[in-house]
This record gives C-alpha cells, sequence and structure tokens, in this order.
C-alpha cells in the first residue's frame, strides 16, 4: 500500500462559518472533541500510507494540532 491521500483544506471557510468560529480551514472545524482532520485520517489511515493535509500558507496551525499531526505522522 503506497497511495497518498490528500486532504483538500487550503482555503479558508466562508464568511458564516468564520463570524462563528474564526478563520479556520475546512478541515480545523471543530467536531465533537477534537477537529474534523482528526476523523479525516482515521478514515483514511486505513487504506492509504500517507496522507498530506493542505493548509493556506498564511494559516499559524495552533500548537495543540501541530502536536496531534506530528504525532500521528
Amino acid at each position: 500500500m503506497s497511495a497518498t491521500a490528500i486532504i483538500a483544506s487550503a482555503a479558508y471557510v466562508g464568511s458564516e462559518l468564520s463570524a462563528e468560529l474564526g478563520q479556520l480551514p475546512p478541515a480545523f472545524l471543530p467536531v465533537s472533541s477534537g477537529r474534523l482532520f482528526e476523523m479525516q485520517v482515521a478514515t483514511l489511515r486505513a487504506h492509504f500510507s500517507r496522507i498530506v493535509l493542505s493548509v493556506p500558507s498564511d494559516f499559524d496551525v495552533p500548537d495543540a494540532d501541530r502536536e496531534w499531526l506530528e504525532d500521528n505522522q
């Protein structure tokens, strides 16, 4: 298994969500007690050996999210 999955999240959410949650890429939206990308990675991990998450170039990934991403490769 050498396939790569890409979680495309290189733009920010629209103005309605941004007004509620702040300027976030879609994969960083809160879901339950985590982030959407956590659920996406859990689902994709069974089928892909590599998972790439794109984010806007000016997005500063919060430390807790960066730590989770590093811990989960």
